[in-house]
């Protein structure tokens, strides 16, 4: 229930939540949300001590599970002010986040995230001619930055219309959702069925700090679950009179995830390692790095191991949808890596949780990797609370449908020992048991960043795992019945 502080904490909601209110827009533009009357919006910051801005979609969605279960109100306030951005927007994309000094939720052009890279016709991008950099962060040339938020809001709709059964996210949101699955599939390289992540120094997706080298599993996979919504929604929509949902679409989209889904396995999955890669090595940035904020951001080998490659396999189980990908190498790729997440201990022999990431032989990446000596980069050698309690969520439901009690077992570990430093006691905790962070470096645990951070809120992803959360049905008003 910690993790529910920060909706309070971190911010307030926000005084002109009614979308009718008569307060005038500035900049000006549109008022988001206002196609739908009586629409009410949420404002949250995502990190309580700086360092993050309000509404990261590609964040906050770690936490889908608490606004859908929880507090649906915010969450179709929220999600109807993303629809009607992403309808107005020019290519359908998806924002990263909605900036503060915007005024949250005013207008669809100024709203979208101020790089030059979310502004600018969609290019497929190339790596930098005759250098070994990856160019300036956000360039245009490298392509949409933060590629997964596309898929999050597309799965974030879905999720509360499948708890609510509310009929105006399919018949206003089916539309903006299947443009943005369109605008994903202008990054396919030729003859693929995936889209690739950017070939620069763009963030690829909430990773921001890790460079993804030609097709990345982490975007690859949530675009199957993206084609695995649209597949499922279109006879609703159809029924619905959504005059873009069509018999020819569904088919469209069938073919194309079947597609996908043997790609996905053909190139990902390693039979010599018995995992799972972090990325395919066709981006041609073999050797380069990139630079942020001075520290360089080095492109990892493709058999690196990646702590949340089953992220969306984890969305899917959670919504009754059928599987992504190959639940017995899912099964395998834990049983493979699971001691290797479970090593690094502290001075005093203390689990200090599981690495984001590791190399292509199993071991952490050091704080200072291809740094200058007191230089570090955040994320590469980091422990992520939130990371940690999605990751555990997709061993648990990929354990329970492979009935392996023993994977669960071992997966809870990496969380129960990211609880223990977070809320054990004072000597270990540092403080974090009102404020998780974002993380700390597996060589330091006392070097952490973003106190109070969204990411956290993906607890409920686990919690929900272990004990589906059901939400109460309302009591009925006097006079009337209600079915059991």
């Amino acid at each position: 229930m910690n993790e529910l502080s920060g909706m309070v904490f971190n911010a307030s909601f926000w005084e002109a939540g009614l979308v009718s209110s008569s307060v005038t827009p500035a900049p000006g533009g549109p008022r988001l949300g206002s196609e739908l009357p009586g629409t009410h919006l949420f404002y949250l910051i995502d990190a309580g001590s700086g360092g993050a801005s309000a509404n990261e979609m590609d964040v906050d969605s770690f936490g889908y599970v608490c606004y859908t279960k929880l507090f649906p109100n915010l969450e179709l306030g929220r999600l109807r002010a993303w629809l009607q951005l992403t309808k107005q927007d020019r290519w359908g994309r998806v924002p990263q986040q909605i900036e503060a000094n915007t005024g949250p939720y005013i207008s669809a052009t100024a709203a979208n995230q101020g790089a030059p890279s979310a502004t600018s016709e969609p290019v497929f991008g190339a790596p930098p001619p005759n250098t070994d950099d990856l160019g300036a962060l956000f360039d245009p040339a490298g392509g949409d930055a933060f590629r997964d938020c596309f898929h999050k809001l597309i799965y974030r709709v879905y999720a509360l219309y499948k708890e609510t059964g509310d009929k105006s996210l399919v018949t206003y949101g089916y539309a903006p959702m299947l443009r943005t699955l369109k605008h994903s599939q202008f990054f396919r390289p030729p003859g693929s069925r995936l889209p690739a992540d950017p070939p620069s120094n763009n963030p690829p997706n909430t990773y921001d700090q890790l460079l993804v080298n030609g097709h990345g599993i982490y975007n690859c996979q949530l675009y199957l679950l993206s084609l695995q919504i649209l597949s499922k929604l279109t006879p609703t929509a159809i029924a619905l009179g959504v005059p873009e949902a069509t018999p020819a679409v569904r088919e469209q989209i069938d073919t194309e995830l079947a597609a996908a889904k043997a790609e996905f396995e053909r190139i990902f999955w390693n039979p010599k390692t018995g995992r799972y890669r972090y990325c395919d090595g066709t981006g041609g940035i073999d050797g380069r790095t990139g630079d942020i904020f001075g520290a360089k951001k080095p492109v990892l080998p493709p058999d690196a191991v990646f702590l949340d490659s089953f992220y969306a396999q984890c969305v899917a189980s959670q919504l009754g949808l059928p599987d992504l990908i190959d639940l017995r190498r899912a099964r395998t790729h834990w049983h493979n890596t699971l001691d290797a997440f479970l090593a690094p201990k502290d001075a005093d022999g203390k689990p200090t949780g599981p690495p984001i990431i590791l190399d292509e032989n199993l071991n952490p990446y050091p704080m200072n990797y291809i740094q200058s000596p007191g230089r570090f980069v955040p994320e590469i050698a980091d422990v992520w609370p939130g990371t940690t309690w999605m990751a555990t969520a997709a061993a648990v439901h990929i354990g329970r449908r492979t009935r392996d009690r023993e994977l669960i077992a071992k997966a809870l570990k990496m969380s129960e020992a990211v609880a223990n430093r977070i809320y054990d006691d004072g000597a270990t905790t540092k403080g974090h048991a009102f404020a998780t962070p974002e993380s700390w470096f597996v060589e330091n645990v006392n070097i952490s960043r973003y106190a109070a951070y969204a990411r956290a809120r993906s607890i409920w992803q686990l919690v929900d795992a272990l004990d589906p959360i059901l939400r109460r049905p309302r009591p009925s008003k006097p006079g009337r019945t209600r079915r059991p």
